[in-house]
């Protein structure tokens, strides 16, 4: 690989033998001959490792690693040590993107840019026409930023509908954290943020995100309020010169989470009261002056949960979940 490679594509993968060969099609189809593709074999035990080898001995631009740690942080981390491009960015392996996805990133980071936002597609939902609607290229101040990537569900704080500077990574030794199993992606997002200064949102959908439903099982919830707590604390942690407008965001953020994690409760019927209990104090502590920044979906949610007393909301969850248990029976 030439060292003029503009752009480094990183795709993780663990058992996505059913989805990989979509998700490479789709990038090496336009892939040009400036950028590269790495695969980063997260402990596979089907045939993905086989299907991206193949990839690999047929397209020069295409390099397969096997991550000696597990877990997606560490593959990512993988990706990122063994990056040449001058711009990274990341692909889910059960993902893909669409048509002119390279040729709309080459041009926008051609500009004095140190960080790239673009808006995505998930599916099934319906993609709306771009071909209708103006596309638009504009530098973002710090305010918006932090809205796009903390509330708005117009690109969030996934890494794979943004494009890092490799420059910028190295300097500040930025890699995404093992310790955390969720919100990895925003935590790594934030933590570039404080060091990027040229910010550009490109209003244009390049990327599909492929929604998987998922199950639920018992003591899932503890775990994942217990992560959702530890994630933003770490980016709490983290020094930053925006510290107010950013923990003003971060506030919003984990509320927006915990009233996810309530909706999970209702939906999937988690065996777990405590954790009910926990969600409900985090929620309590949030004061009503940030109100004002939530969006109309976490406002309808915020007063709703308290205009109910919390022992009604228990006793709620309690019948839920007895009803539930004998519909299974």
């Amino acid at each position: 690989m030439d060292k003029s490679c503009t752009l480094s594509v990183i795709v993780p993968f663990h058992n996505a033998d059913s989805t990989i060969e979509k998700c490479v099609y789709s990038i090496i189809k336009q892939m040009p001959s400036c950028s590269e593709l790495i695969l980063i074999d997260d402990h596979s035990s089907d045939n993905s490792w086989k299907i991206c080898q193949t990839f690999s001995k047929r397209y020069a631009r295409i390099f397969v690693y096997q991550n000696e740690e597990i877990g997606v942080s560490s593959a990512r981390n993988l990706g990122i040590s063994m990056a040449i491009g001058k711009w990274i960015t990341f692909v889910d392996a059960d993902d893909y993107i669409y048509q002119n996805y390279f040729s709309s990133i080459i041009k926008s980071v051609s500009n004095n840019c140190d960080f790239l936002l673009f808006s995505y597609d998930e599916w099934p939902k319906n993609r709306q026409d771009q071909k209708l609607r103006e596309v638009k290229l504009r530098l973002l101040h710090k305010e918006e930023l932090y809205n796009l990537v903390f509330q708005s569900k117009t690109v969030q704080g996934y890494v794979w509908n943004k494009v890092f500077k490799k420059k910028i990574i190295e300097e500040y030794q930025l890699r995404f954290n093992p310790k955390l199993s969720m919100n990895e992606d925003l935590a790594f997002c934030f933590e570039y943020m404080l060091h990027a200064k040229s910010v550009w949102f490109l209003d244009k959908r390049l990327y599909c995100y492929v929604k998987h439903g998922t199950g639920a099982t018992s003591g899932q919830l503890t775990n994942e309020a217990t992560m959702v707590k530890k994630s933003f604390t770490y980016m709490r942690q983290l020094q930053t010169i925006c510290y107010s407008l950013s923990d003003r965001y971060m506030t919003v953020a984990y509320t927006y989470m915990n009233f996810f994690l309530l909706k999970k409760v209702i939906n999937k019927g988690y065996d777990n009261l405590d954790s009910v209990k926990g969600l409900q104090s985090n929620i309590d502590k949030i004061r009503w002056n940030y109100f004002g920044d939530f969006n109309i979906e976490v406002k309808c949610l915020f007063i709703l949960y308290h205009l109910i007393p919390r022992r009604a909301q228990l006793g709620i969850y309690t019948l839920l979940k007895h009803f539930r248990k004998k519909s299974h029976n």
